[in-house]
């Protein structure tokens, strides 16, 4: 039963996730394209690329390095040199979705890009 209430409140968060999503993004993602593509990254490089403060080391998502809401990220969301493999915390650092060491949503940065450079290597 716990189960069962823990799948429908999943299910209902994923749809409020994606409601403010633009559908375009939404089929790439879920595309066969792009699934073998990250896989193939993930496979090749296991180890997070990011290595920001608090990493996890282990590799387990595709950050793409110029944001696929830009033209020029979305003509290269399939180039392997705009792809990094990343653990889920520096993922959320890059994207700008967490606030420094609050664990709070944050708003993004101008244009959503945050600047590398301004995050902590360990």
């Amino acid at each position: 039963m716990a189960e069962h209430r823990r799948e429908e409140a999943e299910a209902a968060s994923r749809r409020r996730y994606e409601r403010g999503r633009d559908p375009k993004y939404i089929r790439f993602y879920k595309s066969g394209v792009w699934r073998r593509v990250s896989a193939a990254k993930l496979s090749q490089q296991r180890e997070c690329e990011a290595r920001l403060d608090g990493c996890q080391q282990i590799a387990c998502e595709v950050h793409h390095i110029k944001p696929l809401r830009t033209d020029e990220g979305w003509r290269e969301r399939l180039e392997w040199g705009n792809l990094m493999s990343v653990c889920v915390r520096c993922h959320n650092k890059l994207d700008g979705k967490w606030g420094k060491n609050t664990g709070k949503p944050r708003s993004p940065d101008v244009d959503g890009v945050i600047d590398l450079s301004s995050l902590k290597k360990r």
